[in-house]
This record gives structure tokens, C-alpha cells and sequence, in this order.
């Protein structure tokens, strides 16, 4: 049941979904508090327009992703084996035989790198398949390997956690295949926005994890303050982003996860 709640309530919750939440609540008590129907119409533009601006998606990212500044290859320290989070790929369907890479792929292709430089002998790629989103049977682990394989990486390198649907479950399903390999030191690698909440989650699970961020969503410029002010399609994604992860910190808080 919570694993369904946390994927039908969120985006209700984060931009746009909340905006039109709002709306709706105007449109509902207009006949009767026509007053406060504007005030809250008034407040879901306002948060839709706040939201849509560089300015304030880039310091919402920021707030996540400067806890965690990028670790240069060279510097990693040695660990047993590196974990690289799931939702970094768009599993093959039968409109699309191919395997191809979202946003977050920058996970994989670090892994690659911290292998190569010889900073971790073990990748564990982990994420399952999730019918309620219509994908055909392979897990997102096994289409991860397989790319891993194309780009060099060794099968017997590649360890496959199938069954993780969230961060939680990441953790609790690596950790017995992290501790049959006799690997108690990882690197943990995900998303900037993301490793808050991962670190937490994999510490409160009793490993010992080195974060390795990467896929920066902010810092790459600084907006020209006016530009900064005008809305923009992928400014309001980062938004949704960021907020998506803080609620995540707060209810993976609450339920004693982190």
C-alpha cells in the first residue's frame, strides 16, 4: 500500500500537480468565499510562477546538491564494490526494443569510471521492473548490465539487485548480497539530489557508504538575474524535482527509514 501511495500522492504534490490542486480548491469554494477563492487562485499562479523561474529552482536544487560537492575520480577511496541507484534507464518495450538512458544515466557511466580506476571491483546495479508503469518483464538491473557490458565492464563485475522498487528497498535488498561477497565498504552513487536521502537510508541499514554524486541539475551557470526571473519548462522540472526529494526525506524520516 505504501509503495502504491508513494507513486499516486507525489505528483499531486509537486509542481504542477500542486498548482492545479490549488485551482481546484478555488474553483470548489468560488460560488461561496469568493474572497478566498482569488486569494488561493492568486496563491497557485504565484507558486507556479515562483517555481517555473531559474532563480528559485536553481536554489531549491542547490539546497540539496551543495551537501554533497562532486568526489574527482582520483580522489575516490578504495571500496569493495560500488552501488549505482536504479531509475537511470527506460527499460526496452514493445514500442521501444531498445535500451536508452534518461537524465540520471550519469549513475552508470560513473560506476564505469570508478571501475576503470580500479576504486571498486563489484558494481551492483539495482532497480526492479514496476508493472503498475506498463514494462515488460526486465528489471531495470538486468537492462543496466547489460549496457554496462557494452561499455566494457565484465559480467562477472556486475552484481544485479532486481527486486528494489524504491530507496528503502535498495538498500535492504543490496546489503545481503553485499555482505555474501564479503563487501562492507561501498560507494554509493546517485543523482546530487538524491544522495541525502540514500546516504541516510544505507547508513540507518548498518553499511558503511562513501557518497560519489553526480547528474548536477544546478551550478553549471549562473542565470543572468533577469533572465532568472522568466519562466522556463525546465526550471519548474528541477522544482519538481527538489521538492519531490525533501518530501521524500521528510516521510522517510517519519517512518524511521533515515
Amino acid at each position: 500500500m505504501f509503495f502504491l501511495l508513494s507513486k499516486l500522492i507525489p505528483p499531486f504534490l509537486d509542481p504542477p500537480g500542486a498548482t492545479l490542486l490549488m485551482a481546484l480548491a478555488a474553483a470548489l469554494v468560488w460560488r461561496w468565499r469568493p474572497r478566498a477563492a482569488v486569494a488561493v487562485l492568486a496563491a497557485a499562479l504565484a507558486h507556479l510562477y515562483l517555481l517555473s523561474t531559474p532563480i528559485v529552482s536553481g536554489m531549491l536544487g542547490a539546497t540539496l546538491e551543495r551537501r554533497y560537492p562532486p568526489l574527482p575520480i582520483e580522489s575516490a577511496p578504495q571500496a569493495d564494490a560500488a552501488v549505482l541507484l536504479g531509475g537511470v534507464l527506460h527499460i526496452p518495450s514493445p514500442a521501444r526494443p531498445s535500451v536508452e538512458l534518461t537524465e540520471s544515466s550519469d549513475r552508470l557511466w560513473m560506476g564505469v569510471r570508478l571501475y576503470r580506476a580500479g576504486k571498486a571491483p563489484l558494481l551492483i546495479v539495482s532497480g526492479s521492473n514496476i508493472p503498475l508503469f506498463g514494462e515488460n518483464g526486465m528489471s531495470e538491473a538486468r537492462a543496466a548490465r547489460s549496457l554496462l557490458r557494452d561499455w566494457g565492464v565484465p559480467e562477472e563485475a556486475i552484481l544485479m539487485e532486481e527486486r528494489a522498487r524504491n530507496t528503502f528497498e535498495n538498500a535492504t535488498f543490496s546489503k545481503p548480497l553485499l555482505e555474501a561477497r564479503g563487501a562492507r565498504r561501498v560507494l554509493l552513487v546517485t543523482s546530487a539530489t538524491h544522495m541525502a536521502r540514500s546516504v541516510a537510508i544505507f547508513r540507518r541499514a548498518g553499511m558503511e557508504v562513501i557518497p560519489v554524486p553526480t547528474d548536477y541539475l544546478t551550478g553549471w551557470m549562473d542565470p543572468n538575474p533577469l533572465m532568472g526571473l522568466i519562466p522556463d519548462a525546465k526550471a519548474l522540472a528541477l522544482s519538481g524535482v527538489a521538492t519531490h526529494e525533501w518530501m521524500g526525506l521528510l516521510v522517510y524520516r517519519l517512518r524511521g527509514w533515515s
